[in-house]
């Protein structure tokens, strides 16, 4: 799998979360993910509601701006974009 393109390899699960969470302070929750939408058909442009079955307090904290959250929520937010 290592000589996969990286497209191939994202459509098969694999996918590089970096350490530092790299969020976007400023953006609330649903926002940050919004983010890497512009890359996909719209009508594929939609948060898979498992982010919020497998992080709940990202669903309580949906209103909340990203540098708003805790150091784990942050680290849970940037997990789930991916």
């Amino acid at each position: 799998m290592a000589s996969s393109p990286a497209h191939s390899r994202s459509r098969n699960g694999v996918v590089y979360a970096p350490q530092g969470r790299q969020i976007f302070p400023l953006l609330t929750v649903p926002e940050n993910p919004k983010t890497g939408f512009a890359c996909l058909p719209r009508a594929k442009r939609r948060i898979d509601p498992e982010i919020f079955d497998l992080f709940p307090a990202l669903q309580q904290m949906r209103h909340r701006r990203g540098g708003d959250l805790s150091g784990g929520q942050q680290q849970q937010l940037a997990t789930g974009r991916w």
